[in-house]
């Protein structure tokens, strides 16, 4: 095949076995990740298909694609027609993908003339008003149904399951009828879930350094089934101790992954890093990702840390973020600490520096983007354990949240802020081999998730009811969305779906109504001029009973 400025042209021959007599082409333009959703679901066009036709003087059947603007590749494969001992069989030419030179800020005019399309799913009433109740309210879509944790007003921790088909509510408790938070009025102690490939629902929380040595973490008793939960600590749970601000997220193969903040040394003053867990569908064990601290406590395995040394304590609030690209590559981030001034009084709720990181078998090994090896467990200090430093800031000093996705291509994006008023958030993007700043992208509100689709858009959550989509960072689109996704800073707590939007390009995110004491879950799809759009369906969410239908335009 041979691109010729807005034409593809293809050339199949075979060279053994019987010669076709007959040869049609198909493709499909901006077809999503090979194994996800999309991918098996959505159908080629109907009108993206030809004839091909046969060169009598070298056997070859050929064919021209006209090439539509606005796209970043192109598949395509051919059928071909001949006879074996009087019977009529076919042999298809392998599946070709095309990557096709279309610049970003050419998509980014698309991204203006999308159409949302949002509609409430569910609803749970009788929640909790207060930011532990706001941060548990973080969706999982597994199999046609929408899990979250919530507190409910008597602070039992308590898990939904609602249907994506008809807005079926379920409600249950998520551990049993008399287990109640240890501090009832404190954000630390929120919960939170993942769901494994088999479908097990693994819920952890109500955990706060000193109160929760051993990891707080039920696994559901029957895939797919809220009704019950029993204990799993040890090697059945996510690995270290004394944990703090929990997350869970799955990778392209459906994987489970836990991370949060940890201990590295003990007793007081504590000394924290971050604990990254894998789990193993088959023997429902987890397993630590990293290694002891060098010179620390061989004990104890940690992910990242950084011992701050230079400054003013031990305490920080380190923050880690993972992200799986099209090719399931696991990328990671982690902010810390490397320094506090000698003047702060208190705890430091800030960091120093921004950490990269990539691995390609599951977090065994890590690498900077240049390849380059790096040891676990992963810190700014130079030398073998050093990650790849994205950002510092050692005089205003940086937001503790950290967020990571990557793009179309696969280079990393990384989201972090600083504390100067002036200054507010960056988004970073890798482009051959450099770290390149973009800024706030032009608004200054702060930040709440940074997300991909399967199209790869990037979208931007904000501390309102605005998204900020772009292809191209330099020409970004903000969005208003009816409904304020639930947004709580610092603890990375976004309540939109990551892996769902990554999948299938949807929008599934929790909404706090606290005047009714509710949770609404809403759905948006997201459609795009040009047949760059997630997947067809079927039924018009009009015709469920319990929906509300919202539509509206989204301009630039």
């Amino acid at each position: 095949h041979k691109i010729d400025k807005d034409k593809l042209n293809v050339s199949v021959s075979f060279n053994k076995g019987p010669q076709s007599k007959s040869g049609r082409i198909w493709w499909i333009y901006d077809r999503a990740p090979a194994g996800s959703a999309p991918f098996l679901h959505a159908p080629i066009p109907e009108d993206q298909w030809a004839d091909m036709k046969r060169d009598a003087k070298t056997g070859a059947w050929t064919a021209t694609i006209p090439l539509k603007d606005g796209f970043s590749r192109i598949d395509f494969f051919s059928n071909h027609g001949h006879m074996t001992n009087g019977y009529k069989q076919y042999l298809s030419s392998p599946y070709t993908r095309v990557e096709l030179d279309t610049e970003d800020a050419a998509l980014n005019e698309t991204l203006e003339e999308e159409e949302f399309h949002t509609e409430l799913i569910g609803t749970v009433g009788g929640v909790l008003d207060h930011r532990v109740n706001w941060r548990s309210a973080r969706p999982k879509t597994f199999n046609g149904h929408v899990y979250f944790t919530y507190i409910d007003p008597n602070h039992h921790p308590r898990i939904a399951k609602i249907s994506l088909n008809n807005g079926t509510v379920e409600t249950d408790w998520a551990v049993n009828s008399t287990y109640t938070l240890t501090k009832q009025y404190d954000g630390h102690y929120y919960f939170t879930l993942g769901i494994d490939p088999d479908g097990y629902i693994h819920v952890v929380g109500n955990m706060h350094n000193g109160d929760s040595v051993n990891i707080n973490h039920w696994r559901s008793n029957n895939p797919e089934d809220i009704s019950a939960f029993t204990l799993k600590q040890g090697s059945e749970g996510p690995q270290g101790d004394y944990f703090t601000y929990p997350h869970m997220r799955n990778d392209l193969n459906g994987n489970l992954y836990q991370w949060a903040r940890i201990y590295r040394e003990s007793p007081w003053p504590v000394k924290f890093g971050l604990g990254l867990s894998a789990h193993d569908v088959a023997s429902q064990q987890w397993s630590m990702i990293g290694a002891p601290v060098p010179g620390g406590d061989q004990s104890r395995t940690v992910t990242a840390f950084e011992d701050n040394h230079e400054g003013n304590g031990n305490y920080q609030q380190p923050r880690l973020m993972i992200h799986f690209d099209r090719n399931n590559r696991m990328h990671i981030t982690a902010l810390v600490l490397n320094h506090t001034p000698a003047s702060y009084v208190g705890n430091p709720h800030f960091g120093t520096d921004v950490l990269y990181a990539y691995s390609d078998d599951g977090g065994q090994t890590i690498h900077k983007s240049d390849g380059s090896q790096i040891q676990w467990p992963m810190r700014v200090e130079s030398g073998v354990n050093q990650g790849e430093i994205v950002f510092s800031d050692y005089s205003d000093y940086l937001e503790l949240p950290v967020y990571l996705a990557t793009d179309r291509d696969n280079n990393p994006i990384i989201l972090t802020g600083t504390l100067a008023a002036s200054d507010s958030w960056h988004l970073f993007r890798l482009e051959s081999g450099t770290w390149v700043d973009y800024g706030n992208l032009g608004n200054d509100s702060p930040f709440g998730g940074l997300f991909r689709d399967p199209w790869g858009v990037m979208t931007v959550q904000l501390d309102d009811n605005k998204i900020i989509r772009f292809w191209d960072p330099d020409s970004p689109v903000e969005i208003d969305l009816p409904h304020k996704p639930i947004f709580v800073s610092p603890t990375q707590s976004s309540s939109i779906d990551a892996s769902w939007m990554r999948d299938t390009g949807e929008m599934i995110y929790t909404v706090q109504d606290s005047v009714n004491d509710q949770i609404k879950l809403y759905r948006t799809r997201i459609s795009r001029p040009g047949g760059n759009n997630p997947p067809v369906f079927t039924a018009d969410p009009i015709d469920k009973p319990n929906a509300t239908e919202e539509f509206y335009k989204a301009k630039e």
